[in-house]
């Protein structure tokens, strides 16, 4: 796509959705914090006179005995529970229909995810099939159903996607591996619960990437040019809370406080970023994945850094104000030196917490079809503060070589 009609065609369609956001769609979950919170979630369900509900989760948190408190909770309200346990990452169209039959032989009047964000996407997306009569398959793209979902709940397992109050579903093509959307504002989970008693047994690593990801969803959201008072509200208030909670979780998984905030983070910088979408670093993100099988939340936690350097000449307000913020000002720092010290710390933050500073997959053959499709990405969907050329991408791709970082 031409460069100039590429960044016009962003322009219009970001104003557009911009005032789409300002609706009163999408509107915010009811809430449950705190240790076992996920139980008092079955209680609000069970208020809703709901007799049967799907739940979608994974095989390991089925085996560990994770799952099974709610399944007794449920059965003591007297509802019908079926399990579909068969969610890995990045969930495929075949899965997803997997589930949705398996929704539809049981007549299940509700959708309770307990997981990451592959549950809560496949849970989303199966909710608004039912309803609508149509195939996963049908659904993607923008406002492509007419009727409602049914009822979603969700019990996010880790603190980084914040899928239970999105409104984007990612799932993957079965032989292409390709990421596709389907967007609708209402399928952002009714209810929720923020329950650090499923995250303590999350290791390290993907406790560091996971929380990445979350700072990404609000930084990218605090950055961009769809932000309102209520967005940069909440994605100050998440960037404040990884910034000192995540090197603890890493450190040691088992501390509640640190993981309740993470949790909070996570869902706070949903809801920032709901509002006012993401940038380049989703939009490359998003290409390594479907490549390369590249963990989301690892792949966004690599690239933040690198993105936000690139883009800092057109947001140095915004980078002094979160480096403020976050406590890592110097007296008589002006605004360009505190931007430059914003980039420093995520460089040096990505360090503390174990993310590697390379892409061990990446190969520079690949570059072409990344860079066109996550310059595509880009423009059709994010207001990104400072426009890239495919130049400037395959520049930013050289950095993370495993060759560049040796």
């Amino acid at each position: 796509m031409n460069h100039f009609f590429g960044k016009l065609l962003n322009y219009v369609w970001m104003f557009c959705l911009k005032v789409t956001a300002s609706l009163p769609l999408i509107k915010e979950p009811n809430l449950f914090e705190g240790e076992n919170s996920s139980l008092d979630l079955v209680d609000d369900i069970a208020g809703q006179n709901h007799k049967s509900v799907l739940i979608v989760t994974g095989a390991g948190l089925v085996r560990r005995g994770q799952v099974q408190p709610i399944v007794d909770r449920f059965e003591k309200h007297n509802i019908s529970v079926t399990i579909f346990d068969r969610v890995e990452p990045d969930p495929t169209f075949s899965i997803t229909n997997e589930a949705l039959d398996l929704l539809l032989e049981n007549q299940c009047e509700c959708v309770l995810a307990i997981g990451g964000g592959s549950a809560m996407d496949l849970a989303k997306v199966i909710a608004l099939s039912v309803s609508n009569k149509k195939r996963p398959e049908k659904l993607t793209g923008y406002f492509k159903a007419l009727r409602k979902p049914l009822p979603f709940y969700a019990v996010p397992t880790t603190a980084g996607t914040g899928s239970e109050v999105t409104v984007i579903s990612v799932l993957s093509d079965n032989q292409t591996k390709s990421k596709s959307f389907v967007i609708d504002p209402r399928t952002a989970s009714l209810s929720t619960a923020l329950d650090p008693t499923f995250m303590v047994t999350i290791p390290p690593a993907l406790t560091a990437a996971t929380g990445m990801d979350a700072l990404t969803h609000a930084i990218e959201a605090y950055v961009g040019r769809n932000g309102s008072a209520y967005t940069d509200e909440q994605a100050m208030e998440a960037i404040r809370l990884i910034c000192k909670y995540l090197p603890t979780a890493v450190a040691d998984g088992s501390n509640i406080e640190a993981r309740s905030a993470l949790a909070l983070a996570s869902y706070k910088a949903g809801l920032a970023f709901t509002k006012a979408s993401l940038g380049y670093v989703h939009a490359i993100s998003h290409q390594l994945g479907a490549k390369y099988g590249v963990a989301h939340g690892l792949g966004n936690a690599i690239l933040l850094p690198h993105v936000i350097k690139y883009s800092a000449p057109s947001i140095e307000n915004k980078l002094a104000t979160i480096a403020k913020a976050i406590g890592i000002d110097q007296a008589n720092d002006d605004t360009q030196q505190l931007a430059k010290r914003m980039v420093e710390f995520l460089f040096d933050f990505n360090k503390e917490v174990g993310i590697p500073n390379h892409l061990a997959e990446l190969k520079e053959q690949d570059f072409p079809g990344i860079v066109k499709d996550a310059m595509s990405e880009a423009y059709f969907n994010y207001p990104v503060p400072r426009f890239m050329q495919e130049q400037q991408c395959n520049q930013l791709l050289q950095q993370l070589l495993p060759s560049a970082a040796a």
